[in-house]
C-alpha cells in the first residue's frame, strides 16, 4: 500500500494535521479526484460505503460526498443509470450490469396479493 506523499496531501487539498480536504466547492474537489486512477477511488468508495454504519460521521464528510459525485459523474460517463441501484452498485464493483428486470412500461408493484 502507497503511503501519503506530499504531493499527493498537495493535490487533495489536506492541510497537516487535517483528515480532510479543504474544499472551497465541489467541482474544485471532484477536478482533484480526476488524477487518480477510477479503480483506485471505486474501492476507496466502497470501503468507506461498506463502513458508515459503524461510522456515522462519515455521512456527513464532504470528502465523501465529492468522491460520490465524482464517481457517479463517471458512471454516467461510462452509460450507467445511477438512479438504478444495480447499475450503480455493478460499476463501482467493475462488474457487467444486470439484465434489466424492468419492461418498456416498468416494472409494476401490486397494492394487493391474491392468497390462495
Amino acid at each position: 500500500m502507497r503511503r501519503a506523499t506530499r504531493s499527493t496531501h498537495a493535490v487533495l487539498g489536506i492541510e497537516a494535521g487535517s483528515a480532510l480536504p479543504t474544499v472551497t466547492n465541489q467541482g474544485e474537489a471532484m477536478q482533484r479526484f480526476s488524477t487518480f486512477e477510477i479503480d483506485e477511488l471505486k474501492l476507496v468508495y466502497r470501503v468507506l460505503h461498506q463502513n458508515l454504519m459503524s461510522h456515522m460521521e462519515l455521512m456527513d464528510a464532504e470528502f465523501l460526498d465529492a468522491l460520490q459525485s465524482w464517481l457517479q459523474y463517471r458512471a454516467t460517463q461510462d452509460g450507467v443509470d445511477v438512479s438504478v441501484h444495480a447499475e450503480w452498485e455493478a460499476w463501482l464493483k467493475g462488474q457487467a450490469p444486470p439484465a434489466s428486470t424492468v419492461g418498456p412500461e416498468g416494472r409494476v408493484i401490486p397494492l394487493t396479493f391474491d392468497v390462495k
